[in-house]
């Protein structure tokens, strides 16, 4: 990175993944479970609202995506089909929309 790119904003990145990198997992679990914004329900009352949604490859289309490593970790650690839910989670919204139409 060339000094003249470098900014302010760049800098404090920078610093926050030294410090993401630096604390243990009991610290950034504690981090995220005192950071208001990454809250996620309850997960068994969570789940037990999630539709199961299976297709065939007629009715299917891959989409990338691209998640936080907090999410991505916790649904490992949960062993939670990642795929299923967030195309449960999508076609529950877009039924919604086209229901509210």
């Amino acid at each position: 990175m060339k000094s003249e790119n470098i900014t302010e904003k760049s800098l404090e990145t920078k610093a926050r993944w030294e410090r993401l990198k630096n604390m243990t997992d009991d610290e950034v679990s504690t981090a995220i479970a005192d950071d208001p914004d990454s809250k996620v329900p309850n997960e068994p009352e969570f789940l037990a609202q999630g539709v199961m949604v299976k297709g065939n490859k007629e009715n299917l289309m891959v989409l990338p995506i691209t998640v936080d490593l907090a999410t991505a970790s916790f649904l490992s650690e949960h062993h939670i089909d990642c795929q299923t839910l967030i195309s449960g989670i999508l076609k529950a919204y877009v039924d919604s929309q086209n229901t509210a139409l």
